[in-house]
């Protein structure tokens, strides 16, 4: 995606396939994750002896996550990644779920800069960092919803029937509707969801560089308002030292925005109503 330096932000869109214990890939299981390529650190006072004055940060991040592209790489070269094996709600055990949506988070990397390396405070990416309070973020409800990628990942799907992801420049990625509250748009489906956070501000509070005053702090903003458009308050359950659970948290440079557990509720022969069972639809895979 190309980058304008008046820009302060630029992303891609990646739509990871699903997987089971038999390692098969699941194409009708899938979450669509927004990554940020560019981003810009809030600009800090620096105190010198020239007196003080404003610096911000523009920062790149190579994901090589494109199976299609010449860069892509299973395992990141110069970073320290976790998997979290993402499922969906109705799965009975979430720790050791059935099928799940396989995430790369990212656990700890250095920036380097063209002077220097500049080692940063690890970078946790884990289901428990909802209670970092170095973060600000909010507890959302996202949903499913059909977007205008859908056709070309079909055909590519056809093409390679083994693909574990497609990719996108966000500015190429959206939803078929810009009406997200109509409450007769079909192209979406509220009871296929996941609760996840979001990430709107973090401040990194690591050792200050020689000559900086001490306790400062890079407050850095994603830019991320716009998920509260399309996706809803959590609704728990709730748990009391972060106000969600399980709460899906991601590492702070990634959020998932779109969510498929698989096929739509079908009705199998003719049932009886009043015939006994748990209650719930069955899925058409």
């Amino acid at each position: 995606m190309a980058f304008n330096p008046g820009d302060t932000r630029a992303s891609h869109t990646i739509r990871i396939f699903g997987t089971n214990k038999d390692g098969e890939v699941l194409h009708d299981i899938w979450l669509d994750i927004e990554r940020i390529d560019v981003y810009f650190s809030h600009p800090t006072v620096v105190t010198s002896k020239n007196g003080s004055h404003k610096q911000g940060i523009f920062r790149q991040l190579h994901w090589l996550d494109d199976p299609e592209s010449n860069d892509y790489a299973e395992e990141h070269p110069v970073r320290t990644e976790g998997t979290l094996k993402i499922c969906s709600p109705d799965e009975e055990d979430q720790e050791d779920p059935e099928e799940w949506v396989p995430v790369k988070t990212i656990i700890e990397m250095d920036w380097k800069r063209t002077t220097h390396n500049d080692g940063m405070n690890p970078v946790r990416g884990n289901r428990t960092s909802a209670d970092n309070e170095s973060r600000l973020v909010e507890a959302r409800r996202c949903f499913y919803r059909e977007t205008i990628i859908d056709e070309d990942v079909d055909v590519a799907i056809e093409n390679n029937p083994e693909l574990k992801a497609y990719v996108v420049a966000s500015d190429q990625y959206n939803f078929k509707t810009d009406d997200y509250n109509d409450p007769n748009d079909e192209t979406k489906d509220e009871d296929n969801y996941i609760e996840v956070q979001y990430v709107s501000c973090t401040l990194d509070q690591s050792s200050p560089n020689a000559g900086s005053p001490k306790n400062q702090g890079i407050q850095t903003s994603f830019k991320n308002s716009h998920y509260l458009n399309f996706t809803k308050e959590a609704e728990g359950p709730f748990n009391e030292k972060h106000g969600f659970d399980p709460p899906w948290a991601l590492d702070v440079f990634q959020a998932i925005v779109n969510v498929n557990w698989g096929g739509l509720a079908v009705e199998f022969g003719d049932k009886d109503e009043n015939a006994p069972g748990d209650g719930k639809p069955g899925k058409n895979r």
